[in-house]
């Protein structure tokens, strides 16, 4: 075997190992991508858990977000200033799932649960008081998807 012969198979055996990286650093990739995904999702469910688990041990709040619910205007200012901080950070984590959702990491189906809460808390006559009062914390794109699913609600 001469030297031009021997090259040439180091080269061939160069550019094997090199498409063997690439195969396997895509297969990397899409191996974080998808657990990056899957603690992204468990993230949110946590989020949306602790909301709940509020209501569920604070009798005195499961109470008030209630009350507010129904009958915004029944509520001392003290007691609207905690429900309007209540209905906030249920717009945060629904903000939250509306990114994951863009992003793939909740699909048609996880999304549907997140809309008839909207409809239900965000729909109701004290749900809507505060969603005015806090519009401006929120983009204009989150705005119109919470329009949209309310409106989708009243037909």
């Amino acid at each position: 075997m001469n030297w031009d012969a021997i090259g040439a198979t180091g080269e061939i055996m160069g550019a094997v190992v090199v498409v063997a990286t690439l195969f396997y650093l895509a297969a990397q990739i899409k191996q974080n991508n998808q657990s990056n995904l899957m603690v992204a999702a468990g993230r949110l469910g946590d989020t949306t858990d602790a909301w709940m688990r509020q209501l569920v041990q604070d009798a005195e709040l499961h109470d008030l977000y209630h009350k507010g619910l129904r009958d915004y205007e029944a509520l001392e200012e003290r007691e609207r200033r905690r429900f309007n901080m209540l209905i906030f950070q249920f717009l945060k984590s629904i903000e939250s799932a509306w990114a994951q959702k863009d992003l793939g990491v909740l699909n048609t189906d996880q999304w549907y649960g997140y809309e008839v809460s909207i409809r239900d808390i965000v729909g109701s006559s004290g749900g809507l008081i505060v969603l005015e009062k806090v519009k401006r914390s929120f983009s204009q794109n989150f705005n119109t998807m919470i329009d949209e699913v309310l409106a989708a609600g009243k037909r």
